[in-house]
């Protein structure tokens, strides 16, 4: 099973949604090392960029083009699954794209996470 149900506390508010584990992606922060959760805007209404807690990710997709994804660094973010729970750090960047249009998820994990 590679969704994952989601929790994450972020200023003293819960978000909740699902993550799709992809096992091709390896996108992380390449200076802490921490690895990457992209999330439909949506999912997470209020949560802001500050300067502060500003990360720029850059990456590369297979038809080798180059951007990055702007991000900040959420602590203690829950994971769970059928076969698994655990606690990460991760940097969180959003997206405008739906997902999934099946909407079995909101956001894609990175392989880095587990």
């Amino acid at each position: 099973n590679y969704i994952f149900e989601i929790e994450l506390n972020y200023q003293n508010k819960i978000y909740k949604f699902r993550g799709f584990l992809d096992t091709g992606n390896e996108l992380y922060e390449p200076v802490s090392g921490l690895p990457v959760i992209i999330v439909e805007k949506r999912c997470i209404p209020g949560v802001f960029y500050h300067e502060k807690y500003f990360y720029k990710i850059p990456y590369k997709v297979i038809t080798g083009d180059t951007s990055y994804f702007e991000g900040i660094k959420i602590k203690n973010v829950y994971f769970k699954n059928n076969n698994r729970d655990f606690y990460a750090d991760v940097i969180l960047c959003t997206t405008n794209t739906l997902l999934d249009s099946n909407k079995r998820f909101e956001a894609i994990l990175s392989r880095c996470i587990i």
